[in-house]
C-alpha cells in the first residue's frame, strides 16, 4: 500500500490511503483481509500521516 495515497490540493498533501485498492494489493500479495488486519493498517496510517504532517 505504499504507493497507494490519496493526495489533496496542488502540493499533493498526503490525506490517507486509497481502500479501493487494497483487496488488489493484498490479493496479489497472498494477504488475507480481516477486521483485525483492517484496524492495524488504520492505525499504521493515522501515525504516517501523524509523520508526514509534522
Amino acid at each position: 500500500m505504499g504507493t497507494q495515497w490519496r493526495r489533496a490540493g496542488f502540493k499533493g498533501i498526503p490525506t490517507g490511503l486509497d481502500y479501493a485498492a487494497m483487496p488488489v494489493v493484498a490479493d496479489a500479495s497472498g494477504i488475507v483481509l480481516t477486521e483485525i488486519l483492517l484496524d492495524q493498517v488504520r492505525h499504521l496510517e493515522r501515525e504516517a500521516l501523524a509523520a508526514m504532517h509534522a
